[in-house]
């Protein structure tokens, strides 16, 4: 008898509705998308930093020798150095300009000025170069000490 009734009796299928499915694929769509878009705004990130990153250390760079290898005196030096990265072939553009200036009160003119007299001066290091067709710039600034200009 119980054989019958399992013949006779209509059997539902197992399984998804095509709704189901239609709904799960565009949850998973969504998902991957939004995951893309973070991925790839991440390596823009990153080109960003490491472009940043660069730039300051040209800065620090040229900072650091003003007293050694530039004189410490009113002065603008201008210069542009070509970096490429050889592990993706890309060349980037980074032009520097280092101004030096006397900080604080000047001199009168009939100050008198004897031997070793030193003065501060402001250094400044501005790296400038493009990224993605827009002209990025990192400015960093120090003091340093040196000969009173005019002076022996």
């Amino acid at each position: 008898m119980s054989i019958g009734l399992t013949i006779n009796q209509k059997s539902r299928q197992s399984g998804f509705t095509l709704l189901e499915v239609l709904v799960a694929f565009v949850l998973m769509t969504v998902a991957v998308v939004v995951i893309a878009q973070s991925f790839s705004g991440g390596l823009r990130n990153l080109a960003r930093t490491d472009s940043y990153g660069t730039a300051a250390l040209i800065a620090d760079s040229q900072l650091a020798q003003v007293g050694i290898v530039y004189p410490v005196e009113t002065v603008e030096i201008d210069q542009t150095e070509v970096m490429e990265d050889s592990e993706i072939g890309l060349e980037n553009n980074y032009h520097w300009m280092i101004s030096i200036a006397a900080y604080g009160l000047a001199l009168e003119e009939d100050a008198v000025v004897t031997p070793g007299q030193q003065q501060l001066f402001q250094v400044s290091v501005k790296v400038d170069w493009k990224e993605g067709g827009d002209l990025k710039t990192l400015q960093i600034s120090s003091l340093r000490q040196g000969p009173v200009e005019g002076g022996f």
